[in-house]
């Protein structure tokens, strides 16, 4: 699943009410909801704006990269993990 299916089911939001608001057909946005294609920077910052996050956090989420490249040689599951502690301390300092 990727980052931008995610927050949809967080926030339930249908594929169709995010399609019609950023005037893209729904056919489009599938393909970007199963990492077949990416959209432009314009239709990202469309995205974005629509649900109310980053860019960055739906497009450039680490475990989305990772997956989307088969042939990574190091460890999925490891790097996943590594991320995951450096989000947490991230949001420590945050705090």
């Amino acid at each position: 699943m990727t980052r931008l299916e995610e927050i949809l089911k967080e926030k339930g939001i249908k594929q169709v009410w995010l399609a019609r608001k950023i005037n893209k057909s729904p056919a489009e946005l599938n393909r970007w909801l199963k990492g077949k294609r990416m959209p432009s920077n314009e239709n990202m910052s469309k995205i974005a704006k629509a649900l109310g996050v980053s860019k960055k956090e739906i497009f450039f989420d680490y475990k989305v990269v990772v997956s989307a490249n088969d042939n990574y040689n190091e460890d999925k599951s490891e790097l996943i993990k590594r991320e995951g502690r450096q989000r947490t301390k991230d949001k420590q300092k945050k705090s």
